[in-house]
């Protein structure tokens, strides 16, 4: 198994499927009444998991970066 697959096996696995290291929630949370807004999407700025993705290459869905569905 690759670090990368690894890492996003890990990236939403935390309870109710924010990430375990920043608490930041995927894109299918958008529309959830506390994810009203895009801007709300992703990774926390300081999280280690993905900063580890993007030493590795990847581009994780970081807080601002999600633009919402039409």
């Amino acid at each position: 198994m690759s670090a990368v697959k690894y890492l996003k096996d890990k990236e939403w696995s935390m309870g109710n499927g924010q990430c375990p290291e920043c608490c930041g929630v995927p894109e299918s949370w958008y529309g959830h009444p506390c994810h009203l807004k895009a801007e709300t999407i992703g990774h926390k700025a300081d999280c280690p998991l993905a900063a580890s993705l993007r030493d590795l290459g990847d581009t994780p869905l970081m807080i601002g970066d999600f633009e919402g569905q039409a």
